[in-house]
């Protein structure tokens, strides 16, 4: 058994060109370049009509980055063909006429015995074109104007042969129509064109296929189309390989009542894949638009894929947003455990994207493997009901355009690694989310929904937690004058018996995390797991391996949810980062579990300030974190150094109480005026993460964090398990990008 999980240090270490943002207004119109992280051998061939590659197998594989390739013969490139060797077969209604050998007549039945060419043409109604030949040799069928309906069977059969190759001859239209059969078919034969052995398309004429029945063009081993164009309408698939499906070019028109394309194949990991070279490819399917059992590598092509009706028809909501906290951490899951899959581009194991445009509109995750995910280049606009792209285990972005106009969750994987490329996503969740446990159809865990062990009562639905009980059962304080949900205010202290006000909780005017209610013994209530006391909720104490590392590239967030989040850490070694995250108090613009590092690139993040975290360490320059009264959207937010010079300067959107900035213009020691609206600051940077004014809601200032609220103030130092220094130059033409500034 392959390891598709492998992970190769070159993947995450790398050797990244550094992009400074000293004296440029404009960073993103820089040239960018084209070093990445991560190397893949090409093993592409390149084919045309002459060439000539014979290989003992049609497809090499790389199962670690999906690295597998399109072998052709000259059998499968080859369109011409010697006349006066060829058999012609001109189709007359209900029978049909042969020049030549090889070919039998019974009725409107027309079976090719034997190995040979052959150019059929005419019109053939209630029949069938069967290719049964035994022995070796190639069947080669040039379709030259042909229009063959069937009620009984599929109109086009391959029931044995080696392999056949199918020219559509330039100029021509070439037709194949089956209905509701009124007898059941075998499997084999459920398609309207349904082939036992390796089928090949070439030549630049045109297919139609109208698969009344259920599938459009079916074959039960390898499936390669070369070039040509395919108008396809099927009550199921549209066009299926089951070991493989490979395209080299083409342009495809496709409606299905299930998936567009896909490979089969389950039970042998070599096979199963899908490889496109190049195409142009319109696919609307009921479920799946292109999905492959193992691989999907795709090195080109021109795809608009509409899903499910599109994301405008998903019932996905972002449920974890709520007034008090962060209450979910896990992967986010497709609608219901019991929808179809509905997903743009899908693939069991690996998906590989070196190239070409996507335009996805998709009811579920727009680009989705169970496994890994490359994406070494290409442009694509997403708009999708789940998540932009997701992986179950590990996805690395070495380049691109990606724009997520709709989504639930933009990117999410359990590793996520971005080395460079142009992203600009916008979550109603989260915008790119290292998360662990997935499941492409299961619904949340709501066991793991916690901020630290179990929901205290009433708190999994976003409103305050139950209050503690007294000895005699009674409630405890209650809801302050009647509040039923927490809104990240100061609640009003209860009035002791004189009618006077009690004083807040310890340490938690200042910020810092509530003392513990304590036991009828005065030992302090204990937080964790299966606890329903009152108080603040623990922390994650998460001991999760979910890492997002940003190398490089240019990263423009707009989430309702968390702008980053790591269930784990988050690394950040370089690239220009903007967020514009939530204006809830359940949220933060910056979100982990364990650690967050900053060595290099530029960060602005802005969003609420109800549960602000605060990195624990930078390096290389420094991190000013800080909270203000909310400026409202469109308000600009600067940072500008004791002479007057504008360091960093964002618009962001959307209102805003708290920004993180990371420069390495930012020096400890210096003195800077924080404008943020109508507020302005004067900030010393006294060590590599300052913080400001961080004080809201229920402690604020902090991670909660292993039960430990961590001053803002404090110097975190750097971990031992940083990932390595990366950054990596980038060309973002994103608009989202057009009104931030970097002196």
């Amino acid at each position: 058994m392959i390891n598709y999980r492998k992970l190769t240090a070159a993947l995450i270490a790398g050797t990244i060109t550094c992009f400074s943002v000293v004296g440029c207004s404009m960073p993103w119109d820089s040239a960018s370049t084209d070093t990445q992280t991560t190397t893949v051998a090409a093993t592409q061939t390149n084919s045309s009509s002459n060439s000539s590659v014979v290989n003992t197998s049609s497809v090499t594989t790389d199962k670690t980055e999906g690295d597998i390739s399109i072998e052709l013969d000259e059998e499968d490139t080859t369109t011409s063909y010697n006349e006066s060797e060829a058999s012609k077969i001109e189709l007359t209604q209900t029978s049909a006429t042969v020049t030549g050998s090889g070919v039998t007549v019974d009725g409107s039945k027309v079976t090719i015995t034997s190995a040979g060419t052959y150019v059929i043409s005419g019109t053939l109604t209630d029949g069938c074109i069967d290719v049964n030949v035994s022995g070796k040799g190639t069947v080669r069928i040039i379709l030259n104007g042909v229009n063959v309906t069937s009620s009984t069977t599929a109109p086009f059969i391959v029931e044995d042969a080696k392999k056949v190759v199918v020219t559509l001859a330039d100029g021509t239209t070439n037709t194949f129509t089956d209905s509701t059969r009124a007898t059941t078919d075998d499997e084999d034969y459920s398609a309207a064109i349904t082939s036992k052995a390796d089928l090949t398309f070439n030549g630049n004429g045109t297919l139609n296929v109208n698969a009344g029945y259920r599938n459009g063009i079916k074959s039960s081993d390898d499936l390669k189309i070369v070039s040509g164009t395919f108008n396809i309408t099927s009550n199921e698939d549209g066009i299926v390989g089951k070991d493989l499906l490979a395209i080299k070019n083409g342009t495809f028109n496709i409606t299905t009542g299930q998936d567009g394309m896909k490979s089969t194949y389950d039970t042998d990991d070599t096979k199963g894949n899908i490889i496109i070279d190049g195409g142009t490819f319109n696919i609307t399917a009921a479920t799946d638009g292109i999905q492959s059992e193992h691989i999907l590598r795709i090195n080109g092509g021109d795809f608009n894929i509409k899903t499910g009706g599109g994301y405008q028809a998903s019932t996905k909501s972002s449920s974890q947003n709520n007034s008090f906290g962060r209450m979910n951490n896990t992967s986010t899951q497709s609608t219901s455990t019991d929808e179809a899959s509905m997903k743009g581009l899908k693939a069991g194991t690996v998906i590989k994207i070196t190239s070409g445009t996507y335009t996805i509109n998709a009811r579920d995750d727009a680009v989705h493997t169970n496994g890994d995910m490359y994406i070494d280049g290409g442009t694509f606009n997403v708009n999708t009901g789940d998540d932009g792209f997701h992986a179950d285990t590990l996805i690395v972005i070495n380049d691109g355009n990606i724009k997520v106009e709709n989504s639930y969750e933009s990117i999410e994987a359990e590793t996520i690694i971005i080395n460079g490329g142009d992203i600009d996503v916008t979550a109603s969740d989260d915008g790119i989310n290292a998360a662990c446990g997935s499941s492409s159809n299961s619904t949340d865990n709501a066991d793991n929904n916690q901020m630290g062990g179990n929901m205290p009562s009433g708190m999994s639905d976003g409103t305050a937690p139950e209050p503690p009980s007294d000895d005699n059962g009674q409630m405890g304080m209650g809801q302050p004058n009647g509040q039923s949900e927490a809104t990240g205010e100061r609640p009003e202290l209860p009035s002791d018996s004189n009618g006077q006000q009690g004083n807040m909780p310890n340490g938690m005017g200042n910020g810092t995390a509530p003392e513990l209610p304590s036991d009828n013994n005065g030992q302090s209530s204990d937080m964790s797991n299966n606890s329903q006391t009152g108080g603040m909720p623990q922390g994650n104490n998460s001991s999760s391996t979910a890492t997002l590392t940003i190398n490089g590239g240019n990263i423009l967030v707009n989430a309702s949810g968390d702008g980053l989040d790591a269930n784990g850490s988050i690394y950040i070694n370089g690239g220009t980062i903007i967020i514009s995250g939530p204006t809830s108090d359940g949220d933060t613009a910056i979100d982990f579990d364990n650690t967050c590092e900053i060595t290099g690139g530029t960060v602005m993040a802005f969003g609420s300030s109800g549960m602000l975290e605060t990195p624990t360490s930078a390096e290389n320059g420094s991190c000013i974190v800080t909270t203000f009264s909310t400026a409202s959207a469109n308000s600009e937010f600067s940072l500008k150094d004791s002479s007057g010079n504008t360091i960093l300067s964002y618009t962001p959107s959307k209102a805003y109480a708290s920004a993180i900035v990371y420069s390495t213009d930012i020096k400890s020691g210096s003195t800077y005026t924080v404008n943020a609206g109508s507020t302005s600051q004067s900030i010393e940077v006294s060590s590599s993460v300052t913080s400001n004014g961080v004080s809201s809601g229920f402690g604020g200032g902090g991670k909660m964090n292993n039960s430990n609220m961590q001053n803002g103030n404090n110097d975190m130092g750097s971990s031992d398990n940083r990932q390595p220094n990366g950054n990596q130059n980038g060309n973002m033409q994103s608009k989202g990008f057009n009104n931030a500034n970097f002196q």
